[in-house]
């Protein structure tokens, strides 16, 4: 939920032309306490449609490559690099098989009927095979008489 304090701006950024049109996500840091905030900053679409081409590993971390087609027609291929910045706390096995274990339970969260659904279908699938073999033995039957 969204709560809204309607405080007054302490800092304004404008968000450059070249800059693509999007949402921005700025992290502002006091010096002494070391207190973090962020702030949100909306640039209007210039944008029609971004495709993520590719996304590899890099010796420093993510390479990201997209296609954007703007408003006048042009596609322009950007890539971006998505580096580590502070190394975390898993060993790099550790981090797998939470990621793993974390994109297993999302495809459950996603779909929890999915079990379920593959082992019905199983039966579905067999009564399909059953029934039209008795359907082209009653088809054999009720021709052989006409042929």
């Amino acid at each position: 939920r969204l709560r809204e304090c309607n405080w007054e701006a302490s800092v304004e950024f404008e968000i450059p032309k070249d800059w693509l049109s999007g949402v921005y996500l700025g992290k502002l840091t006091a010096k002494k306490e070391g207190v973090q905030s962020y702030v949100k900053a909306d640039r209007p679409a210039d944008v029609v449609s971004e495709h993520v081409g590719k996304i590899g590993p890099d010796d420093k971390g993510f390479r990201v490559t997209t296609a954007v087609t703007t408003k006048d027609g042009k596609t322009v291929h950007v890539t971006d690099m998505l580096e580590v910045s502070v190394t975390g706390a898993m060993q790099p096995a550790e981090f797998r098989k939470t990621v793993r274990d974390l994109v297993n339970f999302l495809d459950y969260v996603g779909e929890p009927i999915k079990q379920k659904r593959e082992r019905l279908g199983f039966w579905v699938l067999a009564f399909l095979v059953i029934f039209f073999g008795l359907s082209y033995a009653l088809k054999k039957e009720y021709w052989r008489d006409v042929h």
